[in-house]
């Protein structure tokens, strides 16, 4: 079981980090969004770029395929939405 003290210097480190990370985002003129959200878009990108679902699934250390479908799911809609519009993006 976890100590308050080691409990607390967790809290303060993820503060830390989510404050750097917001500066970050503020500096380069781009809306913040959560650590989760950055994880989420890298797992999406890192699919597409490879197309390799067990090696994405390696990487964020997911337990099953179900949890990863999520971000094959968001790429598949990324990819319809391109193609809907004609876009030679990524390509």
């Amino acid at each position: 079981m976890k100590t308050s003290i080691e409990i607390s210097r967790k809290i303060k480190n993820k503060t830390t980090t989510t404050n750097k990370l917001k500066k970050a985002f503020k500096e380069c003129g781009i809306r913040y969004k959560t650590w989760h959200c950055c994880r989420h878009t890298r797992g999406t990108f890192l699919y597409g770029k490879t197309g390799d679902k067990a090696l994405s699934i390696s990487w964020l250390g997911h337990s099953s395929e179900r949890v990863h479908d999520k971000y094959l799911h968001t790429y598949e809609a990324l990819m319809r939405e391109i193609k809907a519009k004609d876009c030679n993006w990524g390509e």
